[in-house]
């Protein structure tokens, strides 16, 4: 689970959602007591569900709580598809290579990526020669 609730108004949600409002005020806090007094509390709230069950519970939620996902479930986001974030680019042969988009989108100037990178093991006698 990735929590970035750094503001007073994500902080304040996220503690209602985790059910320790009385942990509210040690968010923005700079005593080190109170920071680890709040990160014991978030752990041990965070450690009674599942990921499935703290999605859900935050998926309406602003609060910049949000799960830690594997790089192809990264890749199947809906925001990540809706931005083309990961295209598939002509290796030349007849073969794609899926990579990243470019994450800045021109309105007249589409960008184009055509490098795929060399084939896996291409420089090896260069490297071994060194």
């Amino acid at each position: 689970l990735s929590i970035g609730s750094l503001e007073p108004q994500f902080s304040g949600r996220l503690c209602d959602t985790l059910g320790i409002p009385e942990m509210k005020s040690y968010g923005l806090s700079q005593n080190p007591e109170h920071q680890q007094k709040l990160k014991a509390a978030i752990k041990k709230a965070i450690s009674d569900k599942t990921l499935e069950q703290w999605h859900a519970i935050f998926a309406d939620q602003d609060a910049c709580v949000e799960p830690v996902l594997t790089i192809s479930e990264a890749a199947g986001h809906p925001q990540i598809q809706a931005r083309d974030m990961v295209i598939e680019v002509d290796r030349g042969d007849g073969s794609f290579q899926k990579q990243l988009g470019h994450p800045i989108k021109f309105s007249q100037t589409p960008c184009q990526s055509k490098f795929t990178g060399r084939v896996l093991g291409a420089d090896n006698d260069l490297l071994s020669s060194k």
